[in-house]
């Protein structure tokens, strides 16, 4: 099974939130969080959350100096 490409991108009104160009804003992004006192990213998708440490291999995060 092949796996999306995903790119998330920082959210010009809070530097720990990414949006994804390919989702809806309103439901889908990606949360960095106090790490290591908390996982590293939360994904928030249509009012669920799942927490992780790694991204999947096909995402890719875009800092604003990237």
């Amino acid at each position: 099974m092949e796996e999306d490409v995903v790119v998330w991108y920082h959210d010009v009104a809070n530097r720990s939130f990414f949006y994804s160009k390919q989702h809806d804003r309103s439901k889908t992004w990606l949360r960095m969080n106090d790490f290591p006192d908390e996982p590293l990213y939360t994904l928030h998708a249509n009012g669920c959350e799942v927490h992780f440490d790694d991204l999947p291999k096909p995402w890719t995060v875009k800092f604003y100096d990237d």
